[in-house]
C-alpha cells in the first residue's frame, strides 16, 4: 500500500483533468485511512519490554520487530502519523538484542 500511495501522490501532481484528480484524491484518502488503521493495529503488538510479538506478550520477537520497523519506515515516507519515538525505542531494543 505504501508503494501505491507514493505512486498516486506522484500521479496527482501530473494530472490536469478535474475528474481524474478527484478520483486519485479519493484513492489517496482511502489508502491513508487503511494504512492508519493497520498502523494502529500493528502498534498493539508492542510488548511491555519493547519489541513486537504476535500477541504483544514479552519477550519481543526479533524477526517480527525487524519486519515491523521496516514497514513503519516505509510508511513514514508517505504518511505523517508514524510515531518516531516508537521507532526509536524498538530500534534500540532490537540492536540491544544482538
Amino acid at each position: 500500500m505504501t508503494m501505491a500511495l507514493g505512486l498516486l501522490k506522484e500521479l496527482e501532481k501530473s494530472l490536469s483533468n478535474p475528474d481524474e484528480v478527484a478520483r486519485v484524491k479519493k484513492m489517496i484518502k482511502e489508502i491513508i485511512e487503511k494504512l492508519r488503521k493497520g498502523y494502529k493495529r500493528l502498534l498493539t503488538f508492542e510488548t511491555s519490554s519493547k519489541g513486537y510479538e504476535w500477541f504483544g506478550k514479552s519477550p519481543g520477537h526479533e524477526t517480527l520487530t525487524s519486519y515491523g520497523l521496516a514497514q513503519f519506515n516505509d510508511m513514514r515516507k508517505v504518511v505523517d502519523f508514524v510515531d518516531d519515538p516508537a521507532l526509536s525505542r524498538n530500534t534500540k531494543w532490537l540492536v540491544g538484542r544482538k
